[in-house]
């Protein structure tokens, strides 16, 4: 069972609990330390984006195309549709002389309420530089660019962040 890992204040009060499992192994395997459930199955989801990029850094990626320290945290991560993290994307793939027609992680309604809320000010539609993985797309295409490979990597219908979500949220707009 998950363990309590933090518990988050204001104040004197304890306002969230986070529980969760962790465990530590080495190198081959062996288990040096856990909290909770050291075998619950495990999945990679948004945590395997740094270790998608490796091999676009150690090519010599992040210097090729003078990629800023921003630019490089968003192709490693997830984000929520904020300004900044659009225009972060918006500038890699400038960077790479593209349009975010080029992403095919599909339309996704940012997950910031905020940025939701101003889109809907402005009546702008989410694109798919809203998508909390374009960055991480972004730098599928990078290496792509890098490897001088076609960039046609993957289809839309199966690489959508919760394709039905944004289906629905598309409609709700």
């Amino acid at each position: 069972m998950s363990v309590e890992l933090l518990h988050y204040t204001r104040g004197k009060h304890v306002e969230n609990i986070h529980r969760g499992d962790a465990v530590c192994v080495s190198s081959d395997g062996k288990i040096l330390g856990s909290l909770g459930n050291a075998h619950l199955p495990m999945f990679w989801r948004s945590a395997a984006k740094p270790f998608q990029l490796l091999q676009f850094v150690k090519m010599g990626g992040v210097e090729k195309y003078n990629l800023t320290q921003a630019e490089l945290a968003i192709l490693a991560s997830s984000h929520s549709g904020e300004p900044i993290h659009v225009e972060t994307v918006t500038s890699i793939l400038h960077k790479l002389g593209l349009t975010p027609d080029i992403l095919n992680c599909g339309t996704a309604r940012p997950m910031s309420g905020k940025a939701f809320k101003e889109l809907v000010r402005q009546n702008l539609k989410p694109s798919a530089l809203h998508n909390p993985c374009s960055g991480k797309h972004s730098g599928i295409i990078a290496l792509c660019q890098l490897l001088e490979i076609p960039i046609d990597y993957c289809e839309p219908h199966t690489c959508d962040f919760n394709h039905e979500l944004g289906e629905q949220n598309s409609q709700r707009i």
